[in-house]
């Protein structure tokens, strides 16, 4: 029977030049598929990895520092006048009804997924800019609000609100039109509902993927990765509290409010409790050993501390600049192969060479017990410019054994972060 440390290996590949790898989301709906990703200024992306608009700050998206906290605090009394309407007793268990599509006006797209699209709008009565992310209505949607809604924490993605809506929202060839499920039973009010709709707090400084991308030598400097990655482990700390793993820590998922410059959690799609034994899958290139071998169902030890593992991959790509493998799947080995091929050939790299060829994840030996080359992760390659601190938190957070795994806490005293 495989095992967690059957898939550890101690040999180390050769170091090679940084390059950007293509992060892939792999997912056991097929209704969660991903795509590439281009550049946002945007705020919370759907389950799964996300297509953004390439688009500039345009007027129009643009909050006057002078009449933003006047405009909060008028969208703040429009939320309380909201839910103190009187609303029928049989409408109580469908949400915030009092919401419509027709409270807010559209301003952009800021991305889209197999499940969900997310707009940037303008609540109409107060001025304020939120991110309305619209999805079809199902039980996966409402259980990411059960997650979500009582999550408060400051770097943490504000839910506001949710409600039910018969109208899709924006262009209408950025939505998709799903059809509700046929049942005999169902309600025909409920039949109409097609779409959920979650009122975000917006982020404006885009997503840690596009901070990391955009940055002048295409890694961030590690003071600047310090702030961000407190952040993230205060953001984890107060998550798991709350007994829940998130499941899909990633780049793509963390985003910043740049007037506070604080980068913040998003997406609670795929988040379990901790005491689940289902996992619904993740990004592969972020997941740790225990994690892909319970999303094969090979294992039922899995906890919070994969969301530690999938951290230690989300610093790493901070500091290095791209992602420690490149994941080939069962589902579309050959396109991923052709992929990796090409990402090589434009770098000028002979992909027969092996001192330069990236590590593979290759998940097609972790459903294949019996082929020759056992499936393994192997460790992160480091280059030269990442401190020996920042190593050696990196491998304890990526530490592939559960029990030897470093904890959020002592992640926070590492000595990384005293050196200033």
């Amino acid at each position: 029977m495989l095992t967690t440390q059957s898939i550890i290996e101690d040999n180390v590949p050769g170091e090679r030049q940084p390059f950007a790898l293509k992060d892939q989301n792999i997912v056991a709906s097929p209704s969660r598929t991903s795509s590439d990703v281009s550049k946002t200024n945007a705020t919370m992306l759907p389950s799964g990895q996300a297509t953004i608009e390439n688009s500039k700050e345009s007027t129009k998206d643009c909050i006057c520092d002078s009449n933003e906290a006047e405009q909060k605090k008028q969208f703040d009394y429009v939320c309380l006048t909201r839910f103190a309407e009187t609303i029928d007793d049989e409408d109580l268990d469908d949400g915030c009804q009092e919401w419509s599509i027709n409270d807010f006006e559209y301003i952009r797209t800021l991305g889209s997924g197999g499940t969900a699209t997310v707009f940037r709008a303008r609540e109409k009565q107060s001025g304020y800019h939120v991110a309305l992310k619209v999805q079809n209505n199902g039980d996966d949607a409402v259980c990411e609000i059960d997650v979500h809604e009582p999550l408060d924490h400051p770097s943490i993605v504000k839910m506001i609100d949710y409600f039910f809506s018969d109208e899709s929202f924006g262009p209408s060839d950025n939505m998709t039109d799903p059809q509700p499920e046929a049942s005999g039973e169902e309600d025909e009010t409920k039949q109409k509902r097609r779409y959920l709709v979650m009122i975000l707090e917006l982020c404006d400084g885009g997503s840690l993927f596009d901070i990391v991308r955009d940055a002048q030598h295409g890694y961030l400097p590690e003071k600047r990765a310090k702030a961000y990655f407190r952040n993230a482990l205060d953001a984890m700390g107060y998550f798991h509290s709350k007994d829940f793993i998130h499941c899909d820590c990633k780049s793509l998922n963390f985003l910043l409010q740049a007037k506070d410059d604080r980068l913040k959690l998003a997406d609670f799609g795929m988040s379990v409790p901790n005491d689940c034994r289902e996992v619904i899958g993740g990004s592969p290139v972020y997941m740790s050993p225990e994690h892909l071998m319970a999303w094969r169902h090979l294992t039922d030890d899995f906890d919070h501390r994969s969301d530690i593992y999938s951290l230690g991959v989300v610093l790493f790509e901070m500091l290095v600049g791209y992602l420690p493998y490149e994941v080939l799947n069962n589902d579309d080995a050959e396109d991923d192969e052709n992929s990796l091929i090409a990402s090589l050939e434009q770098l000028g790299i002979d992909d027969n060479d092996d001192e330069f060829r990236p590590p593979i994840l290759d998940l097609r030996k972790l459903d294949d017990q019996t082929a020759d080359e056992p499936f393994y992760i192997p460790p992160p390659v480091f280059p030269d410019f990442v401190s020996g601190e920042a190593q050696d938190l990196i491998s304890r957070l990526m530490e592939p054994c559960l029990e030897d795994r470093i904890s959020l806490s002592e992640a926070k005293g590492h000595p990384w972060f005293q050196d200033t």
